[in-house]
């Protein structure tokens, strides 16, 4: 669609006139040449007033059309003569045309062929005819390379401008024309546009787009195709194919197409084999192929005795690709219209025939871009043209975009070349038009009733390839924004139209009267600072009546600025000052809108580099001009900006109390949801409390989702701790579920610490007054990799020093519970040795205390779990300081009494702390009730573990240097696992009662370690025999323990083994015997339990 906002203007014009008749134009750099009747070229500067004539030269013929290149500085010609009525045209090319002619004739000489020279050294303008066999019809010059195209029926000839060097003369440089190559097409050519190695062409009705390239190179591939995978189409399939189709006759087609493939018969099952070889069964020959693939196929056998009876079954042969059916892959070329966009398109009607005529050139195949065949009732083609885009300080190989354009008489197309073939733009003039000039950013059309002037494309398709917009910290206007005709100029009798980068040049002829009257007119571009006001006055003029009117403006403005920094790098300030300006209106204007570009707002905010508080205060006015007015005051867009600055990581955002409270009242009318987050989570600082209070209150009735209320009831909670209002934050806070406080707790984490260095108010309120929630929500936290071990026990240390950290209470529970879960096995290496710090430590400086929770039956002091808390070996209840299980879990303790009376002490709860006194035995034995050797039981059970490992034990054992109630049971614990021997001397030295239950959890099936412990016990035995009867007895009472064990564990030959040589047999007769029945036992269980498996097998 394309709107018309007419608010172009030429800030100059100048008329200026010619000697005879124009026929031609062209130009190059500021200079215009006019090519007249009298066989003449005018060159005009317009760096000057009224366009003054600075040179002129002759041609041979009436010149119809010409060309200019810079490269090479020559002016290529297309003339026509008449002879006998009959019309002959001839490409010529004119070197050293600038040379003064007054006093030197010009030389004309044919292409190919070495003339006399004059020796004097002198340059003169030289005439190089181009022979050809066929008439020309077009010619072209390519900018890049200062090659000439010559069109002639359905060929195009490639020339180039060669210098040779002759010693002979003083002027040693001899330049020629030398014919490159040819193009052949498939229908006749009516006009060329070249940049090399881009050709373009056109008929009255066809226009067609090739890419030459050697066969080594990929730069096509790279350019506008991902390489192939195995999943991709093949190479016919890969260009996408378009049908602009007038009849249904085709489309019933396609349809029948796919009927068909869907009834075909699917008898056959078919295999996909990728493979890179492909194998020629005529010659044994391997062929590397990428793109080969194996398909077998297997018939449906159909059983004898079912053949012939029935329906009889056809097997069909033929594969049906549905994916390659849909794609049609060729096109009706008998059809109106239709459309090819490549590249890889293989038809008849898009072969291009390339002939190499001179070694020097690199080409040696042509590829198909696009082709489209326009409609019949399309008039003639006109105005082909190639726009090259370079990248900004680049050089001249490096392109950002290529455009081509192409004209109807009614309607121009732009399509982009670049990466992807894709049509960009459709201009729909308003009368029928004559020529076109198009520049990055402007098309100018020339019509029956004056010019017409549009916006272009061709610049923002550049930007998109070059720049990457993300949407959310750049964005720019797509490529398919509607185009606007922003000019419509009158002028009389337009015929020709060419441009320079600063100027128009337009040539009317009044052929109304008798005389043919012709003017020719220097119309100067406006400046993109001018173009940009006067935009944005027409938009201003729509702003209220038609706002799409006015954001196209807007956008169409911001295009233009962009372009201009493009060019120029971004060195002219005031385009600089008057591109952010659009970005803020851009902004503003998306930031009251509600629809899905109101995030749009965000990444123009950004751009037009205001700062927050100028972005947000302007919002505010706006809006309550708006609301004023009956209109829609801030939108969702400003919604988007306030998120993304407010949330972003960073110092808080300086604002006033006025502009901070705003902000709050935007977001309670605009998004209710978000209001909470900015109280909580935001850098938004400064706003009163009492007003965030009276928001906040307001919405909790606005909220609809239980998430979003408890939410907003933390940041309620949260503005009564800054009031100093306990009670209240209390009970807001305590009136969330556990649930829903731990996820908010945990989803927003920085409500609980001041960049993990300190904990925050909510989070001392917490821990306070619901510690163990508060344990929950930091080892959640630990969980999901947000808070590790020593952040969070830094935070809970808080101010205390490091060597305190064993009188924090919560620091040890929150341990014990990373501990007691299997799934943190990859924290329990950091977690075991703090805790056993904490644990060796408070063993150390145990003192009783003089509080405690009433204990419940049966507590358990070891956290309980599948992490690293095990299960403590049976023997340590009889190891030093315990007298056996019932001491640890049964008796009372023996250092407290509880200091309420006997008769109250019923009706005090478990779970209620209870003032306890101390005895005054100063020399009663240590006491060994579970409670006042807490420590020493978790510190056992982790030691017990499985997952201990020797780092840690070693570790531990380095720490027990000094004395302390349990030491040697936990240094036992570090032997049996590091030093087993050193273990077993000091457990039969020191508590020889234990041995037996300790051996089986040490030996196990080490029968070296059961020789060990017998030899061992009867040294002992036999030094103990005459001088200490009483120790005599206890190791003779745990030796037959260890023999009652070990007759238990091991079979009979083992045990047999591992008696000594020397003994009495009647005393280890009935420890034989029980090991014998337990062995027969054993067998016997085996077998029943086997039969008992094959019974149940059986059944």
């Amino acid at each position: 669609m394309v709107r018309v906002l007419c608010c172009h203007h030429f800030p100059s014009q100048d008329v200026f006139t010619t000697d005879g008749e124009p026929v031609a134009l062209c130009t190059a750099d500021n200079r215009v040449f006019v090519a007249t009747e009298q066989c003449r070229i005018d060159v005009h500067s317009l760096a000057n007033k009224v366009c003054p004539k600075v040179h002129s030269f002759q041609t041979i013929s009436i010149v119809r059309q010409m060309s200019y290149s810079k490269k090479g500085n020559y002016i290529a010609t297309l003339e026509t003569k008449i002879s006998r009525k009959t019309y002959f045209t001839y490409a010529r090319v004119y070197l050293n045309w600038d040379v003064e002619t007054s006093k030197r004739p010009m030389r004309i000489r044919v292409a190919g062929h070495v003339t006399k020279r004059n020796k004097s050294g002198k340059l003169h303008l030289e005439a190089v005819e181009i022979p050809s066999t066929e008439m020309p019809c077009f010619i072209t010059t390519c900018q890049k390379t200062g090659n000439l195209a010559v069109a002639a029926n359905q060929n195009v000839l490639i020339y180039g401008i060669t210098e040779q060097k002759l010693s002979d003369l003083d002027n040693p440089i001899y330049q020629d024309v030398c014919y490159l190559y040819e193009i052949k097409f498939n229908f006749l050519v009516a006009e060329i546009s070249m940049f090399d190695p881009y050709v373009t062409i056109c008929s009255t009705s066809e226009m067609q787009v090739v890419y030459l390239h050697s066969k080594a190179d990929d730069t096509l591939t790279k350019r506008f195709q991902a390489p192939p995978t195995s999943q991709e189409q093949t190479d016919e399939s890969k260009f996408i194919l378009k049908h602009i189709m007038k009849e249904k006759g085709h489309g019933e087609l396609h349809s029948e197409r796919k009927a068909s493939a869907k009834g075909a018969n699917t008898l056959l099952d078919s295999q996909v084999v990728p493979s890179g070889r492909l194998i020629d069964s005529a010659d044994n020959c391997i062929v590397e192929d990428e793109y080969f693939v194996s398909w077998t196929f297997e018939e449906e056998k159909i059983p004898l005795e079912q053949r012939g009876k029935g329906r009889t079954k056809v097997i069909s042969n033929t594969l049906h690709l549905p994916g390659l059916e849909d794609s049609a892959s060729y096109p009706d070329v008998t059809s109106d219209t239709f459309e090819i966009i490549g590249p890889g398109a293989k038809m008849l009607k898009c072969n291009v025939r390339l002939h190499i005529k001179d070694t020097s050139v690199k080409y040696s195949t042509a590829d198909t871009l696009l082709y489209r065949k326009f409609s019949s009732s399309v008039t003639l083609l006109h105005s082909l043209q190639l726009i090259p885009i370079y990248q900004q300080g680049s050089s001249s190989d490096d392109l950002a975009s290529l455009c081509v354009f192409v004209s109807s008489s009614r309607e121009g197309y732009l399509y982009s070349l670049h990466h992807q073939v894709s049509l960009l733009s459709v201009y729909s003039y308003t009368m029928d038009s004559y020529k076109v000039a198009v520049s990055p950013y402007l098309v100018q059309a020339v019509t029956k009733t004056g010019l017409e002037t549009y916006t272009c494309r061709a610049f923002v398709s550049a930007l998109h390839s070059v720049e990457t917009f993300d949407n959310v910290t750049k964005t720019c206007p797509s490529p398919k924004l509607d185009i606007c005709m922003i000019g419509m100029h009158p002028f009389i009798g337009l015929q020709d139209i060419v441009q320079t980068k600063d100027c128009l040049i337009l040539l009317s002829k009044d052929d109304t009267r008798s005389e043919c009257n012709w003017s020719l007119y220097s119309l100067q571009n406006s400046s993109p600072a001018d173009l940009y006001k006067d935009m944005l006055e027409m938009g201003n003029k729509n702003k209220h009546a038609s706002p799409p009117a006015y954001l196209h403006l807007l956008q169409e403005g911001h295009l233009v600025l962009k372009y201009h920094m493009f060019e120029h790098q971004g060195h002219c300030k005031e385009v600089e000052k008057l591109f952010k300006e659009s970005c803020a209106l851009l902004g503003e204007h998306f930031g009251r809108s509600d629809f899905e570009d109101a995030s749009l707002a965000l990444p123009y905010y950004l751009m037009s580099g205001l700062e927050v508080e100028e972005i947000i205060n302007q919002a505010v006015q706006q809006g309550q001009l708006s609301k004023e007015k009956g209109e829609a005051g801030c939108g969702e867009g400003l919604m988007c900006y306030l998120k993304y600055v407010l949330f972003q990581p960073g110092d808080p955002v300086k604002l006033t109390e006025t502009i901070t409270n705003a902000v709050l009242e935007v977001s309670l009318c605009m998004a209710p949801d978000c209001l909470p987050l900015l109280v909580l989570t935001s850098r938004l600082h400064g706003y009163d409390d009492d007003h965030a209070l009276a928001c906040l209150e307001k919405c909790s009735g606005m909220l609809s989702s239980p998430s979003g209320k408890q939410l907003n009831m933390v940041a309620i909670a949260v503005i009564h701790l800054n009031l100093c209002e306990l009670d209240e934050a209390k009970a807001a806070l305590f009136s969330l579920p556990k649930a829903g406080l731990v996820d908010i707790c945990v989803n927003y984490h920085s409500l609980l610490h001041r960049d993990f260095t300190e904990l925050t108010h909510l989070a001392q309120l917490l821990r306070s007054s619901k510690s163990s929630l508060f344990i929950e929500v930091l080892v959640a936290l630990h969980d999901k990799g947000i808070l590790t071990i020593r952040a969070t026990i830094r935070l809970l240390q808080g101010t205390s020093e490091e060597r305190d950290l064993h009188n924090n209470a919560h620091a040890r529970e929150y341990l014990e519970t990373i501990l007691s879960d299997n799934r943190r096995a990859y924290a329990f290496s950091d977690a075991v040795s703090l805790l056993s710090d904490i644990y060796i430590q408070r063993l150390k400086n145990w003192v009783p205390p003089t509080s405690r929770l009433l204990p419940a039956a049966g507590h358990s002091h070891v956290p309980k779990g599948n992490g690293h808390f095990g299960s403590r070996h049976s023997w340590l209840n009889d190891f030093s300081p315990f007298k056996g299980t019932s001491s640890i879990f049964k008796q009372p303790c023996n250092k407290l009494q509880l200091a309420t009376p006997a008769s109250s002490r019923q009706s005090v709860k478990s779970s209620q702390p209870v003032q306890i006194s101390k005895l005054n035995m100063v020399d009663m034995e240590d006491c060994t009730c579970c409670c006042c050797n807490e420590d020493l039981l978790k510190m056992q059970s982790l030691l017990c573990s499985i997952h201990t490992t020797e780092a840690f034990l070693q570790e531990t054992h380095q720490q027990i240097c000094t004395d302390f109630k349990g030491k040697w049971s936990l240094q036992v614990l570090c032997l049996s696992r590091t030093d087993q021997r050193a273990a077993l001397d000091y457990v039969m030295e020191n508590f020889p009662n234990i041995l037996p239950d300790f051996a089986v959890e040490i030996c196990q099936k080490n029968y070296g370690l059961w020789s060990y412990i017998t030899e061992n016990m009867t040294a002992v035995l036999r030094q103990t025999s005459i001088p200490n009867p009483e120790k005599q007895n206890i190791y003779t009472q745990a030796f037959q323990g260890l023999l009652a064990t070990m007759c238990e564990v091991l079979n009979p030959v083992d045990f047999l083994n591992r008696l000594p040589y020397e003994g009495s047999v009647h005393f280890f007769l009935p420890y034989v015997q029980r090991c014998c029945k337990k062995n027969q036992a054993n067998k016997l269980k085996e077998v029943i339990v086997a039969k008992g498996e094959a019974l149940t097998l059986e059944t």
